[in-house]
């Protein structure tokens, strides 16, 4: 899914009737791991940064090894 600050505005204002709003500064200066609703907004709408990499190392720490591609 694309994550821009365009699709992330579109997706709050289709989802502005639960509360969702998005504060347009922080959503086009965003990146990962932030706030972007406006303050005092009925919902937080925040931005994640995914780390999926991170996790498999974590619990398989053999994990870039055991992916290599076999002979």
């Amino acid at each position: 899914m694309n994550t821009s600050p365009e699709t992330r505005r579109r997706l709050s204002a289709d989802l502005a009737f639960l509360g969702f709003a998005v504060d347009q500064d922080r959503n086009a200066a965003a990146h990962a791991d932030a706030v972007i609703s406006p303050p005092g907004a009925a919902v937080a709408t925040v931005v994640v940064s995914a780390r999926e990499d991170l996790e498999r190392r974590t619990c398989r720490p053999d994990f870039p090894a055991a992916h290599q591609p076999r002979p």
